[in-house]
């Protein structure tokens, strides 16, 4: 697909967009793109967004086959972008305190003695199982570690004398009294025949004018597309006529001339339905106007879709719903489809996959195919730097306790090499520190922000639920008019706008926002949830 006019760029361009998610600097993609596919037809919804000044907008999109041409809400790629957000590891168990103590209490099992005074290594120990027990379990666990450091030395004098029953006495009394076990962790041409542009359909869908092309000529197809306004890019021509020759088609559209001003800040994505044997993307034409792409492809489709350029961050099911029902709490590990926009984009297909990559040279001169493969649980996963930190500690403080116990038992079976694993005991320390550092600022990691819970969500969508149901009610007792401003002004009031404004609320069928639909005699408005559904309050209208 390419796009066209003074104030565009190849593709798509990044503008900076509200999304309502733990990860707030999850990087948003040069371009997004929805696709499906189920028994030999596709539906593919591309994000139409533009940067720059004034108001032309036009884009070009090549496909195998002439295509139903359908508006799609604003919506529907800020739902889709929510329900399929990252799930952000950020406080995850940290165990690392099991180690430090179990590592510790394996020393001075191994190397216990009846005889002898306390060594280095002793008081490295007791601070060890301290530390361990500071880290296993918050206020009780610091109270074990003031008892351990306190009396150290006395408990480690009564193991050197009395061996390791005391050692067995303090293990057991730990784990069944002061410290719980901690729970587990809640991707050359030939030349074309002269010939005429032939328009096979054009229409007016939504706030575009379409036309659907079909050409044998390409220098006729640019001069057709110039007129009015489209500019190809340098290189378009011989694919444009491989593409012809193939049998396909192009997709015109730009913005329609009578639209008012701020109608061009609420553009809509554009689906196109239309019958092919495989799935796919359409990329050559890209590949002509840009050198590298970062690209967002949500697929529906009977398994796992594989594409070799793009990675898949996550692939799940997908389950339907009533929308203005609730959704079924015990189940989080699937793509809800209820929203209507999502709901006719993905039809019957069970599942759901995420791909992205970053695209150049070659991979962009050719369309792209997706294939199918056998489902594949998977959940797009990132890291916060807290989580990330705490991953380090806990699995670098698994290797360095694994490796003392190395130590331990090698003393234990020569008790004369002691200098020796002294200086290994060392360097163990030293690449504990490296490897910890290298786990904690190596892995990626994403800035994050509270995220509510649940019941607070939930608490917090009944609340506004109330509100606009109570507001509306309030206006239909009064004596004015009952249009869609006025139910438009109670709704934002409700909201907490000031004179029916407010910079966070916007009417959009997305999660957390709102729409009004206006019918014959009723205006009606749709409260959505942050699963895509929604709740409709209305009201009659009143002259």
């Amino acid at each position: 697909m390419a796009w066209a006019g003074l104030s565009l760029a190849a593709d798509g361009v990044v503008l900076k967009k509200e999304v309502e998610a733990e990860a707030q600097e999850v990087r948003m993609p040069d371009q997004r793109a929805a696709l499906a596919w189920e028994d030999g037809e596709e539906r593919l919804v591309i994000e139409t967004r533009f940067v720059g000044r004034g108001d032309r907008f036009a884009w070009i999109v090549p496909l195998p086959s002439v295509p139903r041409i359908e508006a799609v809400t604003p919506g529907f790629f800020p739902t889709l972008t929510r329900l399929s957000a990252p799930k952000v590891i950020h406080d995850p168990a940290a165990w690392w305190g099991w180690c430090w103590f179990l590592g510790a209490l394996f020393w001075l099992v191994t190397t216990v003695r009846r005889t002898g005074s306390m060594t280095r290594a002793d008081w490295v120990a007791v601070l060890s199982l301290g530390a361990g027990a500071l880290g296993m379990s918050g206020t009780v666990g610091a109270m074990t570690a003031v008892l351990l450091w306190g009396f150290g030395g006395l408990i480690t004098s009564r193991i050197r004398r009395g061996g390791q029953v005391y050692l067995i006495l303090l293990l057991a009394g730990m784990i069944s009294g002061m410290i719980p076990i901690p729970a587990g962790t809640s991707g050359s041409q030939e030349s074309v025949p002269a010939g005429k542009v032939e328009v096979v359909e054009s229409s007016t869908v939504g706030i575009f004018e379409t036309a659907v092309l079909r050409g044998t000529n390409t220098q006729a197809v640019r001069e057709w597309l110039e007129t009015r306004g489209f500019s190809l890019p340098a290189g378009a021509e011989p694919v444009l006529g491989d593409h012809f020759r193939s049998g396909g088609v192009v997709v015109a559209s730009q913005l329609r001339n009578d639209l008012p001003g701020d109608a061009v800040r609420a553009i809509h994505p554009l689906k196109f339905t239309f019958p092919t044997p495989r799935p796919v993307y359409p990329m050559r034409l890209t590949g002509t106007a840009t050198p590298k792409l970062e690209l967002d492809l949500y697929v529906f489709g009977p398994g796992t879709a594989e594409i070799d350029a793009l990675d898949r961050l996550s692939s799940i099911g997908t389950f339907r719903f009533n929308p203005e029902s609730n959704w079924p709490t015990d189940m989080e590990d699937v793509l809800p489809v209820g929203h209507p926009g999502l709901a006719s984009m993905v039809g019957g297909a069970p599942w759901f996959t995420h791909l992205r990559g970053t695209l150049t040279g070659g991979s962009l001169l050719h369309d792209m195919e997706p294939r199918w493969t056998e489902p594949v649980d998977q959940r797009w996963i990132v890291w916060s730097r807290r989580g990330a930190a705490v991953a380090a500690v806990n699995w670098t403080s698994f290797g360095a306790a694994a490796a003392f116990a190395v130590l331990a038992l090698r003393l234990r079976s020569n008790p004369s090499s002691t200098p020796q694993l002294a200086s290994a005991a060392k360097a163990i320390a030293i690449a504990s520190a490296i490897i910890l550092c290298g786990l904690a600022f190596l892995r990626p990691t994403v800035p994050v922000i509270p995220k509510k819970s649940r019941k607070v969500e939930q608490m917090e969508e009944w609340i506004r639920f109330e509100r606009i149901g109570s507001a509306l009610e309030v206006l239909k007792t009064r004596s004015t008019p009952i249009d869609a401003e006025a139910v438009r002004k109670a709704t934002a009031e409700a909201l907490g706008g000031r004179d029916g404004e407010s910079d966070t609320i916007r009417e959009l069928d997305a999660p957390g926002q709102h729409t009004i639909e206006v019918g014959t005699n009723r205006i009606s408005v749709l409260v959505f949830d942050r699963r895509g559904g929604f709740q409709r309050f209305g009201v009659p209208m009143r002259p």
